[in-house]
């Protein structure tokens, strides 16, 4: 309790998070996940005049705060949450508490907007994941085939144009991306197995160090056999679309289960499909799974029931460096391009071309994405989360957003 005849200096931890919108307030510890929220002008104003610049930190509780009943409520729940504490004020100098600050001196919006030069920035290091379609020619006749890769890594065809991606231009790709922090090359298509230069690919794909997944439809993988069937060390990713071809999906997954190296993504639509997927992982003791919700446009009920976030969902365990994240950067997209058979090339399979692989560098393209921002950096800076007090406690915008057409993916009103 605070006794009223002493003077005290009144702090808030640094792993507490402060965000206001309009006239609310909340407070989050990063550590532990407990928050404190207000909408009182008086305790707002105290939270305020911490993380002035000319306080350093640190307050001294004056008449203003200790005489108004509300504001000794709000700073009790403050110490018994752990947010923050109190100090009796003696001879010795006032304490410095250090807030954390998010450093924009080499934000590339500041840059762009002082009219620096981008070229002279090394961005080709924020390349991490690049994504080759080799090809776009695919038999199988999934029903939602081009929603599929807009919302995940997924195989599409391209019935009107059967285009195979050059090994010379890949292995150009791969090349440059050696001076990058790419560890991680996704393989797909269309069928994979339809592309006709695979010695020259693996040939290739001898020479760089990167981990390579094989991205494939299990029809294809299991209709005939095939060298990528048959290959153990290969890293397989095999996509699973309902509805499913029992005898062949069981077969899938007797031959490959106890392989180490091959992961299953089930693309589900509905809980229909979720408890099949539930039932074939028990009966087979499947391991390596992910499972995956896809959007229709004729399953809104199901992404509302089971993947939008609550207000609970979204103050769970959310680490500092994650919230800082959240303000300048995307993580869903950060460090990701898409090349396809053509040549083009995408930040996002749900964004604008920012480059040709043919003629472009790669330093050129990622540059182009880091001015352009079509996917990168893409935040959540538009109502209704723009004016939330969890705007970037959320995880960042997903291909979700963008393909149902909602800016967010909660159910807590702003």
């Amino acid at each position: 309790m605070i006794d009223l005849n002493k003077k005290y200096w009144f702090y808030i931890y640094p792993s507490v998070y402060v965000s206001s919108q309009k006239n609310k307030m909340l407070l989050y510890n990063t550590k532990d996940g407990m928050y404190l929220e207000t909408d009182s002008e008086i305790n707002i104003q105290l939270i305020k005049d911490v993380y002035d610049s000319r306080n350093l930190g640190v307050v001294t509780l004056d008449s203003r705060y200790i005489l108004e009943v509300t504001c000794l409520s709000f700073i009790d729940n403050i110490i018994k949450k752990g947010l923050g504490n109190l100090e009796e004020v003696n001879e010795g100098e006032k304490p410095v508490n250090l807030l954390p600050i998010l450093n924009l001196q080499r934000d590339i919006d500041r840059l762009i907007k002082h009219g620096i030069s981008l070229e002279s920035e090394d961005f080709l290091k924020y390349l991490t994941e690049i994504n080759i379609f080799i090809n776009n020619s695919c038999a199988v006749k999934c029903i939602h085939c081009v929603s599929y890769s807009k919302q995940t890594y997924s195989c599409f065809s391209n019935k009107n144009n059967n285009t195979n991606l050059h090994p010379e231009i890949v292995d150009n790709i791969l090349l440059q991306a050696s001076n990058s922090l790419t560890r991680r090359i996704n393989i797909l298509g269309g069928n994979i197995l339809l592309y006709t230069q695979w010695n020259n690919l693996f040939a290739i794909f001898e020479k760089y160090d990167y981990d390579f997944h094989y991205w494939i439809h299990y029809l294809n993988l299991m209709k005939s056999e095939n060298w990528l069937k048959n290959t153990v060390y290969l890293k397989k990713e095999i996509l699973i679309t309902f509805p499913l071809d029992e005898d062949i999906i069981k077969n899938t997954f007797i031959y490959f289960k106890n392989d180490n190296n091959t992961h299953f993504h089930f693309l589900i639509e509905n809980e229909s499909q979720f408890n099949e997927t539930e039932n074939y992982i028990q009966l087979f003791n499947l391991h390596q799974v992910v499972i995956i919700p896809i959007f229709t446009g004729k399953n809104s009920l199901f992404f509302r029931k089971n993947i939008f976030l609550e207000k609970e969902d979204i103050l769970k365990g959310i680490t500092q460096r994650r919230i800082f994240c959240n303000q300048k950067l995307n993580s869903n997209h950060f460090g990701k391009i898409y090349c396809f058979p053509d040549g083009s090339v995408k930040a996002n399979m749900n964004s604008i071309e920012i480059g040709n692989v043919s003629k472009d560098q790669l330093l050129q393209i990622v540059l182009n994405e880091m001015e352009g921002n079509t996917a990168w950096r893409k935040i959540r800076n538009e109502i209704p989360c723009s004016i939330c007090l969890y705007q970037y406690l959320c995880p960042s915008p997903s291909n979700y957003e963008l393909v149902i057409g909602k800016p967010n993916f909660c159910h807590v009103k702003a």
